[in-house]
């Protein structure tokens, strides 16, 4: 009989730790006891890996990540583990920890009541972990939607996005690709900037603190709300408009020294007329600088191979598969806290490069950004371990050259 795998884990950080024989997933690689197994969620009814899941004591039930309010990851060592993700409940509106710092503390539901272990209660009654085979990612052409509906998928994001940010933006941005973004864009200050898909204006509010006159432009009638918001707040140098940046009638040709796109054209419909965009909006030697997810690793077909398949941990991430890279077209991903899945058009990054250039806007630097030094400062170690794995992003530095368009 085989050694349940978690149980051998911990037991290797901390010797007088119990090794139970496992029951469950046997012919795998990580073949699981009853405690390390999984649990079902008494709200939703699916079944989650045991530090997906959470025991509100008051209710006498489990729930799932899913269900959960919010998921935070907290710093604490404890068997090995450098953190553990503690949940806001749905039931009691309090925070909880997911099942593994939950007996590491003997807060565990098995721990409470033995009996409720002898009958396997709450524990998901399948032998064995779902494993899908994998099919081919739906890639679909774009012209299927609108800018009003891409729009209108923001729309119902926009809140719990602005809830990761602060006055830097997320972490990605603070840690990885803004530094880099800065310093291709070069000094702002009396420039006239445009911010082209500027969400809730975390970018257009740095950049005019440094200086600049800032336009934002967004497509997402909630993320433009929220940056008028702001604005009203703190007035700043700043017009926002509501509308796509494939199309932008109102803003004078040649009136912008520079020009940033900040995680947006991946999510854009017509990139091409966005693209056209900028190459009239800037004036001659004017300089635009566009970030993007990094299209050779963010396709409709990638994704973490995770080992077991059902964790959470960033850890049990084995490797990053790339698939269906040539597969151009409108895709959906569900990812983080979200309910409803993100709208993307892939391309290649040919596409984008021919696209510059065909607009008369030549690419004079590109990076893939790792975590900066501020970050590995900053970010506990096993965050700053797996940002350096692969490239999040691209980072284009563009110049507009030639008389005005």
């Amino acid at each position: 009989m085989s050694d349940c795998h978690y149980c051998a884990q911990i037991h290797a950080a901390d010797p007088g730790y119990p090794v139970r024989p496992a029951e469950f997933d046997l012919a795998s690689d990580c073949p699981r006891c009853s405690h390390h197994w999984r649990y079902v969620c008494g709200q939703c009814g699916r079944a989650s890996h045991f530090h997906a899941s959470f025991f509100c004591p008051g209710a006498e039930q489990v729930v799932c990540h899913r269900c959960a309010q919010k998921r935070t990851e907290v710093l604490a060592d404890f068997w090995g583990w450098a953190y553990y993700f503690a949940y806001r409940c749905p039931l009691c509106g309090d925070q909880h920890p997911g099942l593994d710092y939950a007996e590491f503390t003997g807060q565990h539901p098995y721990q409470q009541d033995p009996g409720w272990e002898a009958v396997h209660l709450y524990l998901w009654p399948e032998p064995l972990l779902p494993r899908l085979a994998l099919s081919p990612p739906e890639v679909a052409p774009p012209d299927q939607l609108t800018d009003q509906d891409v729009g209108a998928s923001w729309d119902a994001k926009a809140d719990l996005w602005d809830e990761g940010y602060d006055e830097e933006g997320d972490p990605n941005r603070k840690y990885q690709s803004d530094e880099v973004l800065f310093r291709l864009l070069g000094e702002v200050a009396g420039k006239q900037v445009l911010d082209a898909g500027s969400g809730q204006g975390y970018l257009c509010r740095i950049l005019a603190r440094r200086g600049a006159t800032v336009v934002g432009v967004e497509n997402s009638t909630r993320f433009y709300q929220l940056a008028l918001d702001y604005q009203a707040e703190e007035p700043l140098d700043i017009t926002f408009h509501h509308g796509s940046i494939s199309h932008m009638p109102y803003l004078p040709r040649a009136s912008f020294d520079a020009i940033v796109s900040n995680y947006v054209l991946m999510d854009v419909r017509d990139y091409e007329g966005a693209v056209q965009e900028f190459a009239r909006l800037l004036k001659p030697g004017g300089v635009a600088v566009v970030v993007i997810s990094h299209p050779c690793f963010q396709t409709p077909g990638s994704g973490w191979l995770r080992v077991p398949a059902d964790s959470l941990r960033r850890e049990e991430r084995a490797r990053w598969m790339v698939d269906s890279y040539f597969s151009r077209g409108m895709w959906r991903i569900h990812w983080g806290p979200f309910d409803t899945a993100f709208i993307g058009f892939h391309r290649t990054l040919s596409d984008y490069y021919r696209t510059f250039q065909a607009s008369g806007l030549f690419v004079t630097d590109l990076e893939e950004p790792s975590v900066t030094a501020r970050g590995e400062a900053e970010l506990p170690p096993h965050r700053v371990r797996h940002l350096k794995r692969i490239p999040y992003s691209v980072v284009f530095r563009l110049e507009r050259r030639g008389q005005d368009l």
